[in-house]
């Protein structure tokens, strides 16, 4: 919990956004994001209370972590941004009382593993003392049984560091260890060892932070045996972030009929599907225990609902239309569904309320939708979220796709990009940025300068051997002399190419 090694970073499943979505799809009555009292706990640097700052303005964000390093960090950022609606503080959570005051969103995001019993317990009774009435609280952590596998090479790691200089749990240490174990099962081909070889593999990838924070102090748990502490405090179940992971429809079918045998016991249900998805991590959302919630999804609930779909139209066969994104796919043969997921895909990555792609779609067809046509286009949106395959908000996202005469991305972004490659979107992503001249730019995209101004800024780079411009003649591949209206053509490009992708990237604001 204090290894100031631990990268931080924005977390977009846990923006208030998110958890208000479910909490409205479940008939609750959230507080409105926008207005809202935020509290973080082990906020890290501030990376992600700030990203969820700078997309609520009219919010009060509130960070508490105990690490005086992590705090001076957070506050360094935000007096350099000049953010009024976010403050972070060197508080032990131990220590939260009343005095803090009432949250209508708690977020504790990857702390809880790493806590101490009696730290976890301090947590959840946070969530009941500082939570508003119908507030929502956030707890991510990790789950058995797919943390079993985890366990097992921690463990080898463990046991192995007792040999170490001082027991150290050095990177370089648990990287060489864990290199020697898969080489020394790397020709046994069984299950087991097939399962090992996947974990190592996941190890190995992480950061050097991330493998030392996850080889130190940590537990997992059942998610019946969370849910059995959370009720101790008088806190109710409300859902996971991820919905579609709470589906029993998502599995195969002979397997959907073993679990609607359960589907009087809510709680045995998604424990029973852990067990079969072997899910090592949940994001669940809590409420006060006398809270009514209702998980009847019908089409009434889209009516103040916000829709991004990053579906985009791929095959297209007879009358059938297929459209994919990196989640999956969908095939349609109606005229209204096909349009609205046009629609969706040409505004990605902003939400568009539900009653104005309604009123896009009558517009196409060139005439009043009918019954049917409402049904088809809303039982098609509610499946889709239903897969993973479309995201719901309960607000339009801070953004725009459209490119200005002036582009403008947020503070946050022009602050972080000075300093490296890694920036947290409007979409409270963390996004690396390996596209480098956009990255160069973000910082001058600050409203102020047209995009004449900023093609002489890239003119002036070249000018100075920072940008190279290189043409080759076709026949023989030989580079040739650029005119200056060559040079001029192909910056305004370079400029228009950039802009798109900070469009599509989520990183420009009106």
């Amino acid at each position: 919990m204090q290894n100031n090694q631990f990268t931080c970073h924005a977390v977009p499943h846990a923006h208030p956004d998110r958890l208000a979505t479910l909490a409205t799809l479940f008939g609750l009555h959230p507080q409105p994001v926008q207005s809202a009292n935020i509290l973080e706990l082990a906020c890290c640097s501030g990376d992600n209370i700030v990203a969820i700052a700078q997309t609520l303005p009219g919010a009060q964000c509130l960070g508490i972590d105990m690490s005086e390093q992590y705090i001076t960090q957070a506050n360094s950022t935000i007096k350099a941004l000049g953010l009024k609606n976010v403050q972070c503080k060197q508080m032990n959570i131990l220590e939260i009382d009343a005095e803090l005051g009432q949250f209508d969103y708690i977020i504790a995001h990857n702390i809880f593993s790493y806590a101490t019993p009696k730290v976890q317990e301090k947590i959840l009774s946070i969530c009941k003392n500082n939570l508003s009435d119908q507030g929502i609280a956030y707890i991510s952590y990790d789950t058995k049984p797919g943390w079993n596998m985890q366990q097992s090479v921690r463990d080898v790691l463990q046991y192995h560091a007792r040999y170490l200089p001082n027991q150290q749990f050095s990177p370089a240490a648990l990287q060489t260890m864990l290199q020697a174990i898969s080489n020394a099962i790397a020709d046994n081909k069984g299950a087991y060892n097939s399962l090992l070889q996947a974990e190592i593999k996941k190890a190995t990838e992480l950061s050097d932070s991330y493998l030392a924070k996850d080889y130190e102090q940590h537990e997992a748990v059942y998610f019946h045996q969370f849910i059995d502490r959370m009720r101790a405090h008088k806190l109710n179940y409300l859902g996971d972030v991820n919905f579609p992971s709470m589906l029993v429809s998502n599995f195969p079918e002979p397997v959907q009929a073993v679990l609607k045998v359960m589907a009087g016991n809510l709680l045995l249900q998604e424990q029973t599907m852990d067990l079969l998805n072997n899910r090592h991590v949940r994001h669940t959302l809590l409420c006060h225990d006398h809270v009514v919630i209702s998980r009847n999804l019908t089409p009434a609930i889209l009516k103040n609902i916000y829709i991004a779909s990053a579906l985009r139209a791929t095959k297209n066969e007879a009358d059938k239309q297929t459209f994919e994104s990196q989640l999956g796919n969908i095939t349609t043969d109606k005229t209204v569904v096909k349009t609205t997921f046009n629609y969706l895909a040409q505004q990605w990555p902003q939400a568009i309320a539900f009653s104005d792609i309604l009123i896009h779609v009558q517009q196409e067809i060139g005439h009043p939708l009918t019954t049917e046509d409402n049904q088809a286009i809303t039982n098609t949106l509610l499946r889709c979220y239903s897969s993973g395959l479309i995201e719901l908000h309960v607000m339009p996202l801070p953004l725009v796709t459209t490119i200005s005469s002036h582009p403008k991305t947020s503070a946050l972004i022009r602050y972080q990009a000075k300093k490296g490659n890694i920036v947290s979107n409007l979409r409270c992503e963390s996004l690396t940025m390996n596209n480098q001249i956009c990255l160069k730019l973000l910082p001058y995209l600050d409203g102020e300068r047209d995009q004449q101004t900023l093609i002489a800024l890239l003119k002036e780079w070249m000018d100075q051997g920072l940008l190279k411009l290189q043409a080759n003649q076709a026949s023989t591949n030989k580079e040739v002399d650029l005119t200056d209206e060559a040079k001029s053509r192909i910056l305004t490009q370079v400029l228009n190419e950039s802009l798109l992708f900070a469009a599509k990237a989520g990183l420009l604001q009106a």
